[in-house]
């Protein structure tokens, strides 16, 4: 009998580790009755050999002090979340759709406890981990013992309106995007919140979605459940084949917004 303990224990310490094997080397291909340790340990040391930020190159001389490394990427990254124009352009003259009061209620009513288990659910489990160091695997197997503190948080944002200071913390990765990068152009910026801030922020999408369609105009092709981006690429081919088959003039206008999504407040 203690033998067998012992075995299930074990089994039990090797899931738990392979688990974390697996949010380092980020792969989903293995199945949870495998067990390749040295490919994930490759895995891990390939990731961060490219990963790695050795120095940058800056107004033409190379850096890779470590101290100067970092206060350039603060100094750079700070600048991308600055808005140093206040003076926004105003779309007067456009009608936009508006949602109705039952659609109002529905997205300004207190969080439910199935709702919000939903919510914790249909996250992975499996992805790194923010500031507070857990994952949702760990949040899910111990749900009955996060659960009223969780419901307790979610009743206060509900009431304030407001994080507690910290709760929206994150770790700021950098990504290549080029197989050698040297400027910090060459990188992209991920973020890695807290479990905290991605339940609101699930339980606000998955609210949001149910209005969506009816507010969404019907030529946006991005960014709406059941629309696809190529869609547009698609309808441009035809109003270009169109144009060219009746003889008639056609103005298409591109526009490429660089880094649009840190830039957006």
């Amino acid at each position: 009998m203690k033998r067998r303990q012992l075995q299930e224990a074990l089994w039990v310490a090797a899931q738990a580790h392979e688990s974390m094997l697996r949010q380092k080397a980020r792969s989903r291909w293995i199945q949870e009755s495998d067990c390749n340790s040295r490919y994930f340990h490759l895995l891990i040391s390939a990731n961060r050999r490219n990963n790695s930020l050795e120095g940058v190159m800056l107004d033409g001389t190379w850096i890779d002090e470590p101290h100067k490394v970092k206060e350039e990427v603060k100094v750079f990254f700070s600048q991308r979340f600055q808005e140093p124009d206040y003076c926004r352009p105003r779309l007067d003259g456009i009608n936009f759709q508006t949602i109705n009061q039952h659609q109002n209620s529905m997205l300004v009513a207190p969080f439910q406890e199935e709702e919000v288990r939903q919510a914790i659910w249909d996250c992975g489990s499996d992805r790194c981990p923010g500031p507070d160091g857990f994952n949702f695997k760990f949040i899910k197997k111990f749900w009955q013992l996060f659960k009223p503190d969780v419901l307790r948080f979610l009743d206060e944002f509900h009431a304030n309106g407001v994080f507690p200071r910290g709760c929206n913390a994150s770790f700021l990765a950098l990504i290549p995007k080029v197989s050698d990068p040297h400027l910090l152009n060459d990188y992209r910026p991920i973020s890695l919140i807290g479990c905290m801030y991605k339940i609101v922020a699930k339980l606000l999408v998955k609210r949001m979605k149910k209005v969506m369609p009816s507010i969404i105009n019907e030529a946006q092709s991005a960014f709406t459940e059941g629309r696809h981006l190529f869609h547009s690429a698609l309808i441009t081919n035809e109003v270009i084949d169109e144009a060219k088959r009746s003889n008639k003039s056609c103005l298409i206008f591109k526009v490429d917004y660089e880094k649009a999504y840190d830039s957006v407040s």
